[in-house]
């Protein structure tokens, strides 16, 4: 048995069949560890316990076993391109703006859990994390508000709060098309149900390649690219997205997804807390889409 205190757990519920560890952790670990190699990783990692012992890809599980996941290993300081955004600090919370370009966490040495790692060690709580980790991921291109818990149970309580809905994120995006008022978007991805609520806030001229509009966003989950697939689906597809690209790609800038806004409860003072962030300048090359975000008042993160 181990006495290190994991970052998550799960007992699994409703399994009919046995099946192996590695086929197990996928479905009860959700969106926390994002693919099934990345499964596989952890748990040649010894990352992975089961009922209180480190699991091996081949073990079986069955209903009613518990399965947790321990924090990484210490990670080496590294060099920061550029200098961090940090919109909350204490020494239970971290609030980290991710650029553009910038993996959230995994194995790449620049990442913004590699970064954030090199900034912020242990806080001195009893139940204290070797560093800050990510309670949730953006993708490569999106740029926005990450949440990073420094104590264990912190992070648990984050990662709950995200599962049930209780953390708010707002999104922008800049699509091709002309997008309706208001729309909700519920279609299943990869067999889970995912909605996407979008408000237009504003339409215009994209160069050579037609209308577009500044979308508003907000997801009640929080799927695998749930943002650019729905929107796709619906032929709006996002300006710069090179993966579910439109027809009429505009190439050259980036993907023009940001999550602007995250607003929760803090888990210890019960306090909201609630952060805006000014879209990257690569937004604003679209004149119409400055004055909405000029006219919606949405202040410059400093």
């Amino acid at each position: 048995m181990t006495t290190e205190a994991p970052l998550m757990h799960w007992t699994v519920q409703g399994m009919e069949t046995k099946m192996r560890l590695q086929d197990a952790l996928p479905l009860v670990s959700g969106d926390w560890i994002p693919s099934k190699k990345g499964c596989k990783k952890a748990i040649e990692r010894g990352r992975v316990l089961l009922n209180g012992v480190a699991g091996h890809t081949g073990d079986w599980v069955e209903d009613g076993d518990r399965i947790a996941l321990l924090q990484a290993k210490q990670i080496e300081p590294v060099n920061i391109p550029v200098p961090l955004r940090i919109g909350f600090e204490d020494d239970s919370v971290l609030v980290v703006w991710k650029p553009g370009g910038l993996h959230t966490s995994g194995s790449h040495p620049t990442s913004l859990r590699a970064q954030v790692a090199s900034m912020f060690q242990e806080s001195g709580a009893m139940d204290s994390l070797a560093h800050p980790e990510p309670a949730h991921r953006l993708d490569y291109a999106t740029s926005g508000w990450i949440l990073f818990g420094r104590t264990a149970a912190v992070l648990l309580q984050l990662n709950d709060d995200f599962k049930f809905e209780r953390i708010q994120k707002h999104y922008l995006a800049i699509v091709h098309g002309a997008s309706p008022e208001a729309m909700t978007i519920a279609l299943p991805l990869e067999g889970k149900w995912a909605t996407t609520k979008v408000t237009c806030w504003a339409r215009g001229g994209i160069p050579t390649r037609g209308e577009g509009s500044l979308l508003h966003i907000e997801t009640g989950t929080g799927r695998t690219h749930q943002i650019r697939k729905h929107l796709h689906a619906l032929q709006h597809g996002i300006v710069g997205d090179d993966r579910y690209a439109a027809e009429q790609h505009y190439a050259g800038h980036g993907l023009l997804l940001c999550a602007y806004r995250i607003e929760f409860q803090h888990p210890l003072s019960e306090k909201t807390v609630k952060l805006d962030a000014y879209p990257p300048r690569k937004f604003t090359r679209f004149r119409w889409v400055k004055n909405a975000l000029d006219a919606f008042a949405i202040q410059p993160l400093t």
